[in-house]
């Protein structure tokens, strides 16, 4: 708090550009630690914002500014805004070495939405943070459906680029590979809902578990352990829900998808909803299954939410 406050004085007597980045990471900073979607974290991700673009009224050419102002664009959903902002971070600067890596996941995750000067460009990026992380490029470029794209685009880079394409492809192999050997075997004896498969995922989760059970999950949603909020599980969710959905297309891909959910539900998940359904679910079994205490302990969130994905979204057979 003192550092806002010392910054907000200094440029309330001068303002000057460095002062206005600063004080754009601190109110930055504020919005992540506040509650998700909380009137706080939408004002500090404003004020954020604000100080940073307001930084670039003292001189446009600042990357990083612009970097900056994409993933808080990201981090509010406004896609078109982020896109925007790294177009001016590559136009500012096309090669940034530290910046390689957040470009490099801004990017594909803002593939469609860019200029194509802005694409070409990023595959230096691409390439860079590859060489480091590769399965890393592999997910996220999985995940935003811009595998082929990416793929295609390292064909073309002169000399390495039948290699960097090879490389690409054995990473989303790998990366198919990993997810489904970290599949725990687990009888399915759940009741209606978790009867669909035996499959439990725990890829991308979250910080403070190595694989949460549905045991776990409800003592943390009902607030019952100390410094885990509540809403500290949407992490898990959606690392576990993104991983669940670029198994289940690899799955498609071999024609067994795990469920069938449509594109255009895919792209916009209320995962808010998802999360009220499967609190609902789990309550459901908390009433009516006598082992349900024993089966809570023992079984995986990702199991379920799987299950539960199976259940709204079956495939016609």
């Amino acid at each position: 708090m003192r550092a806002i406050e010392s910054r907000e004085a200094s440029i309330s007597i001068q303002p000057d550009r460095r002062t206005l980045v600063e004080l754009g990471i601190l109110y930055n900073e504020r919005a992540i630690q506040a509650p998700r979607g909380s009137p706080e974290q939408r004002e500090m991700y404003g004020r954020s914002l604000d100080a940073i673009r307001e930084s670039l009224t003292f001189s446009p050419v600042q990357p990083m500014a612009w970097l900056g102002a994409t993933q808080i664009a990201q981090d509010q959903d406004d896609v078109e805004a982020a896109a925007e902002a790294l177009d001016w971070s590559i136009l500012t600067s096309g090669f940034l070495l530290a910046a390689a890596r957040p470009r490099t996941l801004s990017g594909l995750e803002l593939w469609g939405r860019l200029r194509e000067e802005t694409r070409v460009a990023l595959m230096d990026s691409v390439v860079a943070t590859m060489e480091r992380e590769p399965e890393l490029v592999a997910r996220v470029a999985v995940d935003a459906m811009v595998s082929d794209d990416i793929e295609a685009r390292l064909r073309l880079r002169e000399e390495s680029g039948n290699r960097l394409a090879a490389q690409f492809r054995a990473a989303i192999r790998r990366n198919r590979h990993r997810l489904e050997t970290i599949i725990a075997e687990e009888s399915v004896d759940m009741g209606r809902l978790l009867a669909a498969s035996a499959v439990i995922l725990t890829t991308s989760i979250s910080s403070f578990a190595e694989a949460m059970t549905v045991e776990q999950y409800l003592a943390v949603t009902r607030d019952q352990v100390p410094g885990q909020p509540p809403e500290s599980v949407i992490p898990y969710l959606t690392g576990t829900l993104d991983g669940l959905l670029m198994l289940s297309q690899f799955n498609a891909d071999d024609g067994v998808p795990l469920f069938c959910m449509p594109p255009e539900e895919m792209a916009n998940i209320d995962l808010g909803g998802l999360k009220l359904t499967f609190d609902a679910m789990l309550e459901q079994f908390e009433r009516e299954l006598p082992e349900f205490a024993e089966l809570a302990r023992t079984r995986s969130v990702g199991l379920a939410v799987l299950d539960l994905m199976a259940t709204l979204y079956p495939c016609e057979r």
